[in-house]
C-alpha cells in the first residue's frame, strides 16, 4: 500500500499585473527551488505548522537572521490572526481559546533599525500528524563553485512546539550542484544551477522534511538591475516575439552576464535562452521573467505578455500530445490537426521544428527522437524545450507548441494527479489524489497542495477542493466561468520532488431549465449596440416561453434593455485589462417554484490602443494601524521609455487610511482590531485626454 502524507502548501508569490495568477506561484510548479534576496531581517518560526487541542498550548520560537545569514538577538512582537483562534504571550506561548479552526501566528522582529516578519499556521481541534516540523536555516543561500557553507535544522513536535533530538540526514537536490555532509556542511563542487538543501529528520519512528533554496554559480556583485524590453507583448497563438534584457551594475553601466528566461503560467508558451518567445495554443495572459544570479540572490524583472486568438477568419493548429516527458534517445509521435475558421479540419501539411535544436530531431511526419547528449547542463533533473508545428497563411504564421521534457534518468518517476481536467460548479467539492508512477508499492511521499489563482477555491491538506461559491453569485463581482490550476508537489523520502497539475474549469451548474444566450461571444466597440437573444429549454428538452431578465456584469461595461439590446459604455482605458475589459451578459429566468436559472454570454469591449502604461510598486504591502508605507508609480510609453506625467493617488476605501501626493499611505489608527483588513491603492495619469491607472493592495494587520 502506498502511503501519501498530505500537508497544505502555501506557495507564495507576487501576482502578475493584470491577472490573478499566478500565479507567480505557477513558476514553482517548474522550479520549487527559488531563491530570492529578501530585504530586512529573515525570521524563521518553529514549528512552522502546529496543532493544538481546544484547551491546549503550543510553544513557538523564532530565529532571526540578518542579511548575511547570521543570527541576531532581535526584539519580538507576537500576534494571532484571527484573534478568536487564541492568545500568545510575549515569549511565544500560544493558548487556544477553544474555537476550532485555522489561524496564523505572526511575529515581527526589530533589530538595528531593520524589521522582518515570520508566520506559522496553527490548527485548533485537528488531530496532530505524526510528522515532525523541520525548519532549515539559513532558508536560502548563493555559492560560487568551490565555496562552502553551513546549514542547520530546527526540529520540533508540531503538537507541542518543543524541540526534539532527531537524527538528521542531509542531501542536495539535484546532486550535481554540490554535496552536503552529515553535519549540514555544504560544498559547491559541481555544476552551476539552482536547487535545494533537504534534510530528513527521524525521531521515535516519526519523520519530517525541511529544505532551503540554494544557487550555485558565478554571481554578479550587489546593486545589479535588470530591465526587460518590451514591457508588453500582444501575440497570436503560435506567434513569436523577441524579448531583450538590459542588465546594469550599481553604477548603471551595462553588464554582459547570463540571463535566465521563464514564463508564468508555463502553458502560455515557450521561451528560449535568448528571450525568443513562442506563444502557446491557448489564449491567456501572464509574465515573461528574466533572472540574473547575484551575490544577494537572483534579481528579476517581469513583463506582461498576452496571447489572443485571431478573429473569426483565423486558423489554428491542434497538437497532441501537448506535453511529454522522455528519457534521452526516447521517441514519441506527434499529431497535428489544422482547424479552419468554422471548426472544420483542413488537409494541410505542417512544418515541424524542435526548440532548442539540440533537444532532438523530428521527421516530416512528426516523429520526435530525443538526443543522446546535450551541450547544456540539466536543470531540475533534465532539459526542457518544445516541438513546434506551423503553417504559413496569407495573414502570417500559425503555429502550435508542445512542451518536451527530457529527463536524465530513465525510467523516470512521475507524479499523476487525478482527475486531470475536472469541470465543476461554484461551491462544488471534488477530491484530488496523487500517485507516484514507476515507484513500486513501497514508496512513501509527502503531498503539498496549492490553488492558482488563489480565488479559484480552497483545498484541504488531503486534496479536497471546493470551488469558489462567489462565481455563481451575480452580485459578488466574480460571477461567471473561471479556470485555474490545482498543483500537487510530492517530496519523496530521498528528498527529490515531483510535481503535476490539474486544469480546473468552474462553470455554472447544469439545471433542469437551460438558457442559451446568442451570440455566446461578442466584441462590441465603445458606445455601440449588440442584440442578444435567449432561448429557454424546458425539462423535456423543448423550447418554452418564459420571462427573461437581462443583466450586465459588471455593470460599468454598459446597459441592456428588457429585449436584450446591449449598449457598451464609453469607458476610459484600463491598462490593467489591456484595452479589452470583459464581462457577461446574463439572461435570468425564475421558474419551478421560485428557482433561478441563468444563461451567460461573454462580451469584450473593443477599446482603442493604449499609449501609456502605469506600474505601481510594491504590488502589496502589510502595515499596522497608524503605520505608513511608500508607493511609487512608473509611467512608460509602449516602448518602455519613461514619461514625465503627474500621478494622482487614490485610496479605494478611505476608512482604511489616506495617501499623499508623494504616494505615502498611512493606515488609519481607527481600523477595528481582530483581523486583517485590505484596500486598493490606485495611481492614475491623464495622457491625451485618456485616463490610465494601476493598482496595489494594502493589508492592515490590526491586533485584538
Amino acid at each position: 500500500m502506498k502511503r501519501r502524507h498530505n500537508r497544505p502548501g502555501t506557495w507564495r508569490g507576487h501576482a502578475p499585473h493584470g491577472i490573478a495568477l499566478v500565479v507567480a506561484a505557477m513558476v514553482l510548479c517548474l522550479s520549487f527551488a527559488s531563491v530570492s534576496a529578501d530585504e530586512g531581517l529573515n525570521v524563521l518560526v518553529s514549528p512552522n505548522r502546529a496543532y493544538a487541542l481546544p484547551d491546549g498550548q503550543v510553544q513557538f520560537t523564532a530565529t532571526v537572521l540578518d542579511g548575511g545569514g547570521s543570527e541576531v538577538a532581535a526584539d519580538l512582537t507576537w500576534s494571532v490572526v484571527p484573534s478568536r483562534t487564541g492568545l500568545i504571550s510575549s515569549d511565544g506561548l500560544f493558548t487556544s481559546l477553544g474555537v476550532e479552526g485555522k489561524g496564523v501566528v505572526r511575529v515581527v522582529a526589530t533589530y538595528a533599525q531593520e524589521m522582518g516578519a515570520g508566520h506559522a499556521v496553527i490548527e485548533v481541534g485537528s488531530e496532530p500528524p505524526l510528522r515532525l516540523s523541520v525548519v532549515v536555516r539559513p532558508p536560502r543561500a548563493a555559492f560560487r563553485q568551490g565555496e562552502t557553507g553551513e546549514f542547520d535544522a530546527i526540529v520540533t513536535d508540531s503538537a507541542t512546539g518543543m524541540a526534539v533530538p532527531a537524527d538528521l540526514t542531509w542531501m542536495v537536490v539535484p546532486d550535481h550542484i554540490g554535496a552536503v555532509d552529515a553535519s549540514g556542511s555544504f560544498s559547491a563542487t559541481g555544476d552551476a544551477g539552482a536547487g535545494r538543501i533537504v534534510v530528513r529528520a527521524l525521531y521515535e519512528g516519526r519523520e519530517g522534511l525541511g529544505d532551503a533554496g540554494i544557487v550555485v554559480g558565478e554571481t554578479s556583485g550587489p546593486g545589479v538591475k535588470i530591465r526587460v524590453i518590451p514591457r508588453h507583448a500582444l501575440l497570436r497563438p503560435g506567434e513569436e516575439g523577441q524579448f531583450q534584457a538590459r542588465v546594469t551594475d550599481s553604477a548603471g553601466e551595462p553588464l554582459d552576464v547570463e540571463v535566465d528566461w521563464s514564463i508564468i503560467p508555463v502553458r502560455l508558451g515557450l521561451i528560449d535562452g535568448e528571450g525568443l518567445f513562442t506563444a502557446g495554443r491557448d489564449e491567456g495572459v501572464g509574465r515573461v521573467i528574466a533572472s540574473v544570479v547575484t551575490e544577494e540572490g537572483p534579481v528579476r524583472d517581469m513583463v506582461f505578455v498576452e496571447v489572443r486568438r485571431p478573429g473569426p477568419g483565423g486558423v489554428r493548429i491542434a497538437l497532441a500530445p501537448g506535453q511529454v516527458a522522455l528519457a534521452p534517445e526516447g521517441d514519441v509521435q506527434f499529431e497535428a490537426t489544422v482547424i479552419g475558421p468554422e471548426g472544420d479540419e483542413l488537409e494541410i501539411p505542417v512544418d515541424w521544428r524542435v526548440r532548442p535544436e539540440w533537444l532532438g530531431n523530428i521527421t516530416a511526419d512528426g516523429f520526435f527522437t530525443a538526443s543522446a547528449d546535450y551541450p547544456e547542463p540539466s536543470a531540475n533533473g533534465g532539459w526542457m524545450g518544445g516541438v513546434v508545428a506551423s503553417i504559413e497563411t496569407g495573414d502570417g504564421t500559425v503555429a502550435e507548441v508542445a512542451r518536451v521534457f527530457v529527463r536524465k534518468d530513465a525510467p523516470p518517476l512521475r507524479l499523476d494527479i487525478r482527475p486531470r481536467q475536472p469541470r465543476i460548479a461554484p461551491g462544488e467539492d471534488i477530491q484530488f489524489e496523487t500517485e507516484v508512477v514507476g515507484a513500486g508499492d513501497s514508496t512513501d511521499w509527502t503531498n503539498e497542495w496549492a490553488v492558482f489563482p488563489a480565488n479559484l477555491g480552497t483545498i484541504t491538506s488531503d486534496g479536497l477542493f471546493t470551488a469558489n461559491p462567489a462565481f455563481g453569485d451575480p452580485d459578488s463581482g466574480e460571477f461567471g466561468p473561471h479556470e485555474g490550476v490545482v498543483a500537487a508537489r510530492a517530496t519523496l523520502t530521498d528528498g527529490s520532488v515531483l510535481t503535476d497539475l490539474a486544469h480546473v474549469r468552474v462553470r455554472l451548474p447544469g439545471q433542469p431549465v437551460r438558457i442559451r444566450v446568442s451570440p455566446r461571444y461578442a466584441v462590441v466597440p465603445l458606445d455601440e449596440s449588440r442584440q442578444f437573444e435567449a432561448t429557454v429549454i424546458g425539462t423535456g428538452g423543448d423550447p418554452v416561453e418564459a420571462q427573461i431578465k437581462w443583466m450586465v456584469v459588471p455593470g460599468r461595461l454598459g446597459t441592456i434593455s428588457p429585449d436584450g439590446v446591449f449598449r457598451a459604455a464609453d469607458l476610459p482605458i484600463d491598462p490593467g485589462e489591456w484595452q479589452r475589459p470583459h464581462g457577461y451578459i446574463i439572461a435570468e429566468v425564475t421558474a419551478l417554484g421560485g428557482h433561478v436559472f441563468r444563461g451567460v454570454a461573454v462580451i469584450v469591449l473593443d477599446l482603442p490602443d493604449a499609449q501609456i502604461r502605469v506600474h505601481v510598486t510594491p504590488r502589496s504591502a502589510t502595515v499596522e494601524p497608524g503605520e505608513s508605507v511608500g508607493f511609487s508609480a512608473e509611467v512608460l510609453d509602449m516602448e518602455g521609455n519613461p514619461v514625465d506625467l503627474p500621478v494622482l493617488w487614490h485610496v479605494h476605501d478611505p476608512a482604511m487610511g489616506t495617501i499623499g501626493p508623494d504616494g505615502v499611505f498611512t493606515a488609519s489608527s481607527a481600523v477595528p482590531g481582530g483581523g486583517m483588513h485590505s484596500t486598493r491603492i490606485a495611481a492614475g495619469v491623464i495622457f491625451n485626454g485618456r485616463t490610465y491607472w494601476d493598482f496595489a493592495m494594502v493589508h492592515i494587520a490590526a491586533s485584538p
